[in-house]
């Protein structure tokens, strides 16, 4: 299966390097990557531009400042994209290197999935979001008007194309009070769309909310610290057993432990 990866990017300038390079180190090769910049600075162009003549895969949509976060551009950049599904990825998270091959299989037999929401917190803890999108009852709590519930971000959601140009409306402005991508979510539920979810964490979230003193060279450095220590596999490992099931926390320095013991005990 082609995957077409779509990171948006508006004004985190240089920190989408380690988005970029975690989506081209993905172990499922066959895939795109659009990135579109809504309103982007110049170095977030030069630093999308460098990627784009080192690797045919990567593609660079420029565009002035749409609307609320950007959303019709990538709608139009949807449209020229020539793969089976779609995955995002937000411009400040990292994907592991099994990502991509837990979509395709997940989206094999779905019109939308995802995998665990599962972000760090500023004081090395892991912590998750254990709800799935198949359950209805989360999926009816998500659609209530008056709240703004979400179980997942950009970064680990993705669909069929196919199924994409048959929503009614695809990406577009959300409306004022509404999150983008909960509104975005919510259009999918109300087509009854098929969903598929994994239990598994494939991505890493790095929320800028809660690092508001940290620039933009330090959360660079942050994202990618995560993303170059999350291409061991017995890191992968042990962080999914410390997040298993109805966990929703496990500190950093457990799991580094336990990865520590599954390498000796292999050898």
């Amino acid at each position: 299966m082609k995957v077409t990866c779509l990171i948006p990017t508006y004004n985190n300038g240089a920190m989408i390097t380690a988005a970029i390079e975690s989506a081209l180190a993905q172990a499922h090769t066959d895939l795109e990557l659009f990135i579109v910049c809504d309103g982007a600075p110049k170095v977030t162009h030069q630093i999308a531009d460098r990627f784009a003549a080192q690797d045919a895969r990567a593609r660079v949509f420029k565009f002035d400042k749409g609307e609320r976060h950007g959303e019709a551009l990538r709608h139009q950049a949807l449209q020229e994209a020539t793969g089976e599904a779609v995955c995002y990825l937000s411009d400040d998270d990292c994907w592991f290197p099994d990502h991509l091959q837990v979509m395709s299989e997940l989206l094999s037999r779905a019109d939308f999935a995802h995998t665990r929401h599962t972000y760090i917190k500023p004081k090395f803890e892991f912590a998750c979001i254990p709800l799935q999108i198949t359950d209805a009852g989360v999926r009816e709590h998500m659609c209530k008007p008056d709240e703004k519930f979400n179980i997942m971000g950009l970064s680990v959601a993705g669909h069929r194309l196919d199924a994409y140009r048959q929503l009614p409306e695809g990406w577009a402005p959300a409306p004022k009070e509404t999150p983008t991508d909960l509104n975005m979510w919510r259009k999918w539920i109300a087509a009854g769309a098929r969903f598929a979810a994994s239990g598994t964490t494939t991505a890493l979230h790095i929320p800028r909310s809660t690092r508001t003193q940290q620039d933009q060279e330090a959360s660079l450095l942050e994202a990618n610290y995560w993303r170059i220590t999350f291409r061991d596999p017995a890191m992968r490992e042990a962080l999914q057993e410390a997040l298993a099931g109805e966990v929703i926390s496990a500190p950093a320095g457990q799991i580094a432990r336990r990865a520590n013991e599954m390498r000796r005990a292999r050898g």
